[in-house]
């Protein structure tokens, strides 16, 4: 292999993601400039291209290009400076031993990606050390707020994403969604595909009886057109809320993607500008620990509920 070196995986870092090792190894550059270079096959275990989730086995070996060293220091202005990383800790809401809980801000995608300079992913694993590296546990879209929780250790992860996947953790969100519910309490069920739309990935409900996705729903407050929502999903599908809500003709408020055709938007268009989806509540049981944290609604959200004299 020209110009190359490689990392040997130790006993330490058997079963470790291979974006992980890497990132464990070469901390200074974000994890989604890894994810990337590990796509364009910059990155190979034991000289074969692998997906950035690959499970590293004992004496793996991890060849990467020589050049990396001089590309790292050209990529160092793209690591998460102090200011992002103060943004990651200012929203933290709630820590112990096992988990961190963020309240996510607004406009911040969780997780890398081509396009992206600056994700949640990036600061945890700046934030974190070598030996103790932050992961995530679940995932929410970079336009909703609120709730998400960071575990401390690989267990952990593991065990959360268990929950997550047997339904035994209770996540509540609040929507500011145009129109009125035409049953102020109720459920929506129906299945949930990607399909793509002018080269575009979208999610859209199908008929899929087998595969059914459930929202539960309930209106908190109805002013001026617009509705408060308090939202459970009961699946996890992506963008559920979105499309479920959308299905049932109410929309959320600022949804550039998931709208409908003869939306109002010259009606909403100064309030708009952002989505109003927040994750405002969680509660699951964690190694007999019960945890219940709540969220406050970020700052655009209040504004909206206090200038159209909503009753919360």
């Amino acid at each position: 292999m020209y110009n190359s070196k490689y990392l040997e995986v130790n006993s330490d870092d058997v079963g470790l993601r291979l974006d992980k090792f890497i990132f464990k190894n070469f901390s200074n550059i974000p994890y989604s400039i890894i994810q990337k270079k590990i796509r364009t096959g910059l990155f190979k275990v034991n000289g074969f291209r692998k997906r950035a989730s690959y499970k590293l086995n004992y004496l793996d070996k991890v060849f990467y290009i020589g050049d990396l060293i001089l590309a790292k220091n050209k990529l160092k202005n793209l690591s998460v400076n102090e200011d992002q990383k103060l943004i990651i800790k200012k929203s933290i809401i709630f820590e112990d031993n096992e988990v961190i809980i963020l309240n996510k801000p607004y406009g911040i995608p969780v997780q890398g990606g081509t396009k992206i300079k600056f994700s949640i992913n990036d600061a945890l694993n700046q934030t974190g050390s070598k030996n103790k590296i932050l992961r995530l546990t679940h995932r929410i879209d970079k336009n909703t707020t609120g709730i998400l929780i960071i575990a401390k250790s690989k267990e952990t992860a593991k065990n959360v994403t268990e929950l997550f996947r047997e339904n035994k953790i209770k996540k509540t969100y609040w929507a500011l969604v145009e129109g009125n519910p035409k049953e102020k309490k109720g459920y929506i069920k129906a299945s949930i595909a990607k399909i793509k739309v002018n080269k575009m990935e979208k999610m859209k409900v199908i008929e899929n009886k087998e595969k059914n996705s459930i929202t539960y729903y309930k209106t908190l407050d109805s002013r001026d057109g617009l509705s408060l929502l308090e939202v459970y999903p009961k699946t996890g599908r992506t963008h559920q809320i979105r499309i479920h809500l959308l299905s049932k003709k109410c929309p959320i408020l600022g949804d550039k993607k998931y709208k409908l055709s003869n939306n109002n938007s010259n009606k909403f268009k100064e309030i708009n500008k952002k989505m109003y989806l927040h994750a405002k509540s969680i509660s699951f049981k964690l190694n007999e620990k019960r945890y219940v944290v709540e969220a406050e609604l970020p700052s655009h959200f209040k504004k909206i509920l206090k200038l159209y004299n909503f009753i919360i």
